[in-house]
């Protein structure tokens, strides 16, 4: 999902460079004046190119925020719950198992 999002992303970000492009690079005409200017700086390419950069940027890198969180969560998860890449189907060492086996639950508050 974040690999296509980033995909989108990065079609914003081209088509909005392609269309800054277009718009910034107009070639004045011979009869210029300030009329010519006016309608130059409302012209929609102007506004759409940037923002069409701007958001592809946000969405490029927004999920590549998200698709590092969910890669640290889904590697926390399997340190915790000792799922190893290795074969064997056995019951694995991880961090919170310990080696001395209970055979007693703690006391509870009453019992103290």
């Amino acid at each position: 999902l974040a690999i296509g999002a980033i995909i989108i992303g990065l079609i914003f970000i081209i088509s909005g460079a392609i269309v800054s492009g277009i718009a910034y690079t107009e070639i004045t005409p011979p009869n210029y004046d300030d009329n010519y200017d006016r309608y130059i700086g409302s012209s929609v390419p102007r506004l759409l190119g940037p923002f069409l950069l701007v958001f592809g940027f946000f969405i490029v890198i927004g999920s590549g925020i998200m698709a590092g969180l969910k890669t640290m969560r889904e590697n926390e998860k399997s340190s915790y719950h000792g799922i190893s890449g290795g074969g064997g189907g056995g019951p694995h060492q991880t961090m919170y198992s310990t080696d001395v086996e209970q055979d007693e639950p703690p006391l509870s508050n009453q019992e103290k």
